[in-house]
């Protein structure tokens, strides 16, 4: 009877803190909160990225649940060997306990080890530093070509014949971006200053607005609109022989950079109208229902626009 109650007082003291830990670190994790907005509010905007997402976090509670049970495991395994005293068979059962819980353990992280290092060393380690199974979506829109061979649909993103669809909506030329950001009080610099905003510009120092995506434009109003206590300062566009290269990058019109500020950093990250999607080059990043990618890198929110969206 003594020895009972002991053993239910061990495990009770690694239960009560797991199943706490558990409870609100995992288990409220598994359904991401991205996928639940977008459930409750903009149904039409579910794609396979968020049920990669549900099935990765389904993932990574599996492993937590299984450590979890090892330790549990462990504890009662040690029990039976600390309270065997001359039993024989009990010696034998927490051995056999040991033995089999610890190669299960090994198989688990080993497997996701070897899947890690393989993706190092057959894929670009640039983008593999963050673990192979944190999941980061990016949406792109593609066209049928009428060039693709028969019986191949020439809008999947694998097929070499596919072509990057440039816009849904048309590009804004540079002035009608600048009147309508200063119509909305969004300011538009440069790091040289107001007399490097110009329509045309290559290299640092300059920022241009040259054919942005008027979903960008849009979206970037919309954010002014939600949070007017916010200081906008656009300080990145289109500007050519800066930003990486890409059909949704910078010089595509896809993206904006903005300035970072506490009212802007605070909106973005305590809100609630964004949720938080990992990494992107170690640098945070958050997503809106719609979508959109916002990266905290230095000093300002690199910003990719899928389409415009209302917070």
């Amino acid at each position: 009877m003594k020895k009972g109650l002991i053993f239910v007082g061990v495990f009770a003291l690694f239960l009560i803190p797991l199943v706490s830990f558990g409870a609100d670190s995992f288990f409220g994790q598994i359904f991401p909160e991205e996928l639940s907005r977008k459930v409750a509010q903009h149904p039409g905007n579910i794609g396979a990225c968020d049920l990669v997402s549900l099935f990765d976090n389904v993932l990574r509670f599996a492993i937590y649940l299984a450590i979890m049970v090892a330790t549990l495991m462990f504890t009662y395994a040690g029990f039976l060997y600390v309270t065997a005293a001359a039993n024989q068979e009990n010696i034998n059962t927490a051995r056999k306990i040991f033995g089999n819980v610890f190669l299960g353990l090994v198989f688990i992280l080993g497997a996701w080890l070897i899947v890690n290092l393989i993706m190092n060393v057959f894929l670009d380690t640039d983008k593999t530093k963050l673990p192979w199974n944190s999941i980061e979506c990016v949406e792109r829109n593609f066209q049928t070509t009428p060039f693709g061979p028969p019986g191949i649909d020439a809008s999947l993103p694998g097929n070499p014949d596919a072509v990057p669809l440039p816009s849904l909506e048309s590009a804004v030329d540079h002035q009608t971006a600048l009147d309508t950001f200063e119509d909305e009080g969004i300011t538009v610099t440069s790091t040289s200053g107001a007399d490097g905003v110009k329509e045309d510009c290559f290299g640092t120092g300059c920022t241009s607005l040259k054919n942005i995506q008027e979903s960008v434009v849009d979206n970037t109003v919309n954010l002014k609109r939600a949070c007017s206590e916010c200081d906008i300062q656009v300080n990145g566009g289109t500007e050519r022989g800066v930003h990486e290269a890409g059909d949704t990058g910078h010089e595509a019109g896809f993206k904006i950079d903005l300035q970072g500020n506490g009212p802007l950093d605070d909106f973005i990250e305590n809100s609630g109208k964004f949720t938080r999607a990992g990494s992107r080059g170690g640098n945070p990043q958050y997503k809106d229902v719609c979508g959109n990618s916002y990266v905290r890198e230095s000093g300002h929110w690199d910003i990719t626009v899928v389409q415009a969206c209302s917070f």
